[in-house]
C-alpha cells in the first residue's frame, strides 16, 4: 500500500487504491512510480497518478518469489 503525511503532521493515511508496492518515486510533476505484484508473480512498474489510482502497468519480465 501507498501511504502518505500531510506536512506537519506524523498521521500516515492510504492513498487511493494502489495495491502492496516496493520503491515508490515521486515525480517533480506528482506522479508516482512504484513496484508491485502483477499476474503470475511478475514484477511490475505502475504510475499512479497524485490520488493514488494506478494508471498502466509495464511488465518487467522477472518472476519475483511467492509471499
Amino acid at each position: 500500500m501507498l501511504f502518505e503525511v500531510a506536512p506537519g503532521r506524523i498521521d500516515a493515511h492510504r492513498v487511493g487504491d494502489v495495491e502492496p508496492v516496493w520503491a515508490p518515486i515521486v515525480r517533480a510533476d506528482g506522479m508516482t512510480l512504484t513496484l508491485a505484484r502483477g499476474d503470475n508473480n511478475v514484477l511490475v512498474l505502475r504510475p499512479v497518478d497524485p490520488s493514488g489510482h494506478a494508471l498502466a502497468e509495464q511488465r518487467l519480465g522477472v518472476q519475483v518469489l511467492a509471499a
